[in-house]
């Protein structure tokens, strides 16, 4: 199955839905075709063959999430979606705090870099959402949280000039740092929206 970019960042509301990725549903506002199962460039599964094939063929991640989504839409559709999604985000939830804090407070900070920070956190999401899965509902908090935090790892490492490796390092830390926490479902319930994606996001 090919996964979109624009899937990833588009959070339905609801028993799925996600308080702490933030407010992404905007991005199925976009008009944006849902892509078939033309053949990507790059077809991973794992993060091992994703830096693999970052290695092989001397890209960053986000080049490569690049070049798999021109398969369905131009780069100019790419870039002004994500723009688009960036500026619908706000600051809430752990993905919007953290590409905030790159807007707001890194020297240099622009749009290339937005755009980077974007297809570099899809890139980790899509290895999720094959593998296991980023809504609470079905993963509970730490699987929630822990996605999140690690997809604004990897995205923030990316922006900062982070190597592939640095990159992947940074995403264990943020998954690791996220398992038992205790807010996580009972049976098939939540307790209650948690604080973990806040001091995730801090």
């Amino acid at each position: 199955m090919s996964v979109s970019i624009f899937d990833i960042f588009k959070v339905e509301i609801g028993p799925l839905g996600s308080h702490t990725v933030g407010p992404m549903i905007a991005s199925c506002h976009l008009n944006v075709p849902r892509v078939d199962e033309h053949p990507i460039p790059y077809p991973f599964q794992s993060a091992e063959e994703l830096l693999r094939m970052c290695k092989e063929s001397g890209r960053t991640i986000a080049d490569l999430m690049l070049e798999n989504e021109k398969c369905w839409r131009s780069t100019y559709d790419i870039r002004a979606g994500l723009l688009a999604i960036a500026a619908a985000m706000g600051a809430g939830g752990i993905i919007p705090a953290v590409l905030q804090y790159y807007r707001k407070f890194v020297p240099g900070a622009n749009e290339d870099g937005v755009v980077d920070f974007l297809l570099t956190a899809a890139a980790i999401g899509i290895i999720y959402r094959k593998n296991a899965s980023i809504f609470g509902g079905e993963a509970g908090s730490q699987g929630e949280v822990g996605a999140a935090w690690s997809m604004a790892a990897a995205g923030l490492a990316a922006v900062l000039g982070g190597s592939n490796g640095q990159i992947e390092n940074a995403v264990e830390i943020g998954l690791k740092h996220n398992l038992g926490i205790s807010c996580d479902p009972a049976g098939e319930h939540g307790r209650r929206p948690c604080r973990c994606g806040a001091l995730s996001a801090a």
